[in-house]
């Protein structure tokens, strides 16, 4: 069970939302990607560990070898 109670959570969605992720999503949409994005909070203080969208333009496999040199 999480320690936020839902005001703080709801809080912490929509600012990642509203700050992270549709501007993100806008920017790649504008370029001719379709119309996705996500992000992974840090379950202990809902901070934005990253957000990200579909990036057809770029290589999936090179995407995937960045994601894994962050994690590393």
């Amino acid at each position: 069970m999480s320690k936020h109670d839902a005001k703080t959570l709801v809080h912490a969605l929509l600012d990642i939302n509203v700050n992270s992720i549709i501007p993100l999503t806008a920017d790649h949409v504008a370029k001719g990607c379709k119309v996705f994005g996500a992000a992974i909070l840090r379950k202990s203080d809902l901070s934005l560990v990253i957000a990200g969208t579909n990036n057809e333009v770029v290589s999936p496999l090179l995407v995937s070898a960045s994601l894994r040199l962050l994690v590393e």
